[in-house]
């Protein structure tokens, strides 16, 4: 077997210090958004099973679905449905 000398070894010159930082704003931003993109659907989702806990209680004995929600609510439940829309805008100081 015969041993191979390994490759000399370069030194790579590290990035500027203005593109580490934007690479590290970039990673941080990222990970902000993905936690509150997962804390927003558990939030809601705990809130779905909130509201469905509000209304199952005092029914009595559970009804068999046919099929027609419209005839098993009260005639005060309205729905809400709520979309919220996130604009980012940029400004030079």
């Amino acid at each position: 077997m015969v041993e191979r000398p390994l490759p000399p070894t370069t030194t790579r010159p590290s990035l500027p210090a203005p593109v580490r930082k934007v690479a590290t704003a970039l990673v941080v931003g990222a990970a902000v958004q993905i936690g509150v993109t997962v804390a927003g659907k558990y939030i809601a989702k705990q809130a779905a099973k909130q509201a469905i806990a509000a209304h199952g209680k005092g029914r009595g004995k559970k009804r068999r679905n046919n099929g027609s929600h419209a005839d098993d609510l009260p005639e005060d439940v309205t729905a809400v449905n709520e979309t919220v829309v996130v604009h980012r805008a940029w400004t030079r100081q």
